[in-house]
């Protein structure tokens, strides 16, 4: 009974949510984001029968959850934050598992609406490629990052704080607020991701040129600075480690995370290898079975992307401002970072997937450069 409530629940508070961002943006539409919603479900459902056929770690966070009567026991960084998260639904409401899993996935579906959102308010200059669609609308519907954020885990919460973290900056004179829970929610879930957050959004500043005042770069360059001076030691409390040894726990992380169900170990990697790895495998060949082979075709469309950015992207890279610098820089940095420390294919598949929209906004703006000033017509655009 309580799958029905919490499925009237969802749908009624995605009406509302949807309400609020097609008035904020005119210019995104309501059907698409029900698409969306529609599309992450489904997806979800998918999710839900892989968890049961694998025993995934959402039941660990949910069963040791619904076992605890004190609530705050679980207030710490990592993954006790995700049982403390999972406990006002599992334990103080008795929710089923089914029904946590599909308010997680909620989080999920959130992230998608505020990547789109900042993606819409930001790249507006593409034109229709398939059935209606701007390449905006495509990649927010590529199942890869809706099925990674379908789930009790970290990957929801991780994708929803990055997502509202880069909704936050995109207008961050006017949504601090979004910002600082984004931070939040990133840095009790893996603090070594709140500073990459930090140290890129103040490279984009740096470099944001004449769209930013020079007193104001220095500010916020300065306050990212703080920022990433806070997020570094609280870094290295959270693993209980000195700074002299980071490089021996990234070595035991590896490891350990290398014992994980995962199809290509990947631990003795160089780190082009490594990053080539997390960005684009599987590539067929070595497909963890069916589920691989449809992740091979989605890793084929990031590769024609990264062609598109390299090529004509990076042409016009002195023009873009600070936010889509800072999300670049953003995505490239927790690459290189969770590169290391996957030590198989499957671990990196699911992490990419909170950082993935990052790469799509380089993206869409080499798009919007290569239609705009190149390709096409001003009279063959429309505005999606």
């Amino acid at each position: 009974m309580d799958i029905v409530v919490v499925i009237a629940v969802i749908i009624a508070l995605a009406y509302m949510q949807i309400s609020v961002w097609t008035k904020s943006n005119i210019e995104t539409k309501a059907g698409f984001y029900w698409s969306m919603f529609a599309m992450h479900y489904v997806i979800t459902l998918v999710y839900m029968l892989y968890a049961f056929a694998t025993r995934s770690d959402s039941f660990e966070y949910y069963d040791r959850s619904a076992e605890e009567t004190d609530w705050f026991v679980f207030w710490e960084s990592g993954t006790l934050f995700v049982r403390f998260l999972t406990w006002p639904f599992s334990h103080a409401m008795g929710a089923s598992f089914i029904s946590t899993m599909l308010i997680f996935s909620y989080f999920g579906f959130m992230a998608c609406g505020y990547w789109y959102l900042a993606i819409k308010e930001n790249i507006r200059y593409l034109p229709t490629v398939w059935s209606g669609m701007t390449w905006a609308e495509i990649v927010m519907l590529l199942p890869n990052i809706h099925f990674w954020s379908a789930s009790i885990g970290k990957g929801a919460i991780m994708f929803f704080g990055i997502a509202i973290y880069a909704y936050g900056l995109s207008r961050f004179n006017k949504r601090i607020v979004y910002m600082v829970v984004g931070m939040f929610l990133t840095y009790m879930i893996r603090p070594h991701l709140t500073l990459v957050m930090a140290m890129g959004t103040g490279l984009g500043i740096m470099m944001a040129g004449k769209s930013l005042p020079w007193y104001l770069r220095l500010l916020l360059t300065l306050v990212a600075a703080g920022f990433a001076a806070y997020f570094f030691q609280g870094t290295i409390e959270f693993t209980g480690l000195e700074q002299n040894q980071l490089d021996r726990f990234l070595e035991h992380r590896t490891q350990e995370l290398g014992k994980a169900d995962s199809g290509v170990d990947i631990s003795n990697y160089s780190l082009p290898m490594k990053l080539f790895t997390f960005w684009f495998r599987p590539l067929f060949v070595d497909a963890p079975g069916a589920f691989g082979y449809i992740v091979s075709f989605e890793n084929l469309l990031y590769i024609y992307m990264l062609f598109i950015i390299v090529g004509k992207g990076f042409r016009s890279f002195a023009g873009w401002n600070g936010w889509y610098k800072s999300c670049l820089f953003i995505f490239i940095l927790a690459s290189i970072i969770l590169a290391q420390v996957s030590g198989n294919l499957g671990i990196a598949m699911r992490q990419k997937a909170q950082l993935m929209p990052l790469f799509f906004i380089a993206f869409l703006k080499a798009q919007e450069y290569l239609y705009e000033r190149e390709a096409v017509t001003p009279q063959q655009l429309e505005y999606a």
